[in-house]
C-alpha cells in the first residue's frame, strides 16, 4: 500500500510529551522536536538524534520552534514552565543551525511562558509572534 511507518521512542527521558515538531524546509531531512524538557534535532531523518537544549530539570515545555525562511542557519525557540508562577519570557535563538544557542529575556512580562510561536516573512524582515499563557501576543521583528 505504500506505506512506511518510523517510530521513535525513548529520545529523552520519560515522563515526557512532545509539544512541537517544526520541519527546516531548505534541508527537509532535518527535523526539530519540541519535547517537555528538551529540544533535539536529527540531521538525517530521524537515523540519529542531538539535544539541543536540556531543560529536563525546570520542566521547560518547548512549544515553539521556527526556522528562518531567509537564513535557515537562524532557528528560534520558546516554551513554557510547568506551573502557575509568573515568568519572564524567553526567546532562544541560534545563528548555526542549533549547535549553539543565545537567550533573549523579556523580564517586563510577567506571564511570559510561550505556548506557541508563528514566524512571518515579510521581505527582508522576519516577524515572530509569541502566543503567551495567560494571554496576550509578544511581537519580535528581525531585520536581515
Amino acid at each position: 500500500n505504500g506505506i512506511q511507518k518510523n517510530i521513535w521512542l525513548d529520545l529523552v527521558p520519560n515522563p515526557t510529551t512532545v509539544k512541537k515538531i517544526a520541519f527546516d524546509n531548505q534541508t527537509p531531512q532535518s527535523i526539530y522536536v519540541g519535547f517537555e524538557g528538551a529540544l533535539l534535532k536529527t540531521m538525517n531523518n530521524g537515523q540519529s538524534w542531538n539535544t539541543l537544549i536540556d531543560e529536563h530539570p525546570s520542566s521547560k515545555f518547548f512549544f515553539g520552534i521556527n526556522v528562518s525562511e531567509l537564513d535557515n542557519n537562524r532557528i528560534f525557540s520558546a516554551g513554557w514552565f510547568k506551573g502557575d508562577e509568573p515568568q519572564s519570557l524567553v526567546l532562544y535563538y541560534s545563528t548555526d543551525k542549533g549547535s549553539t544557542w543565545k537567550e533573549d529575556v523579556f523580564e517586563e512580562e510577567q506571564f511570559g511562558g510561550v505556548l506557541d510561536m508563528l514566524l512571518k516573512t515579510e521581505g527582508n524582515k522576519e516577524r515572530l509572534f509569541l502566543a503567551l499563557d495567560k494571554g496576550g501576543v509578544y511581537e519580535v521583528r528581525i531585520q536581515g
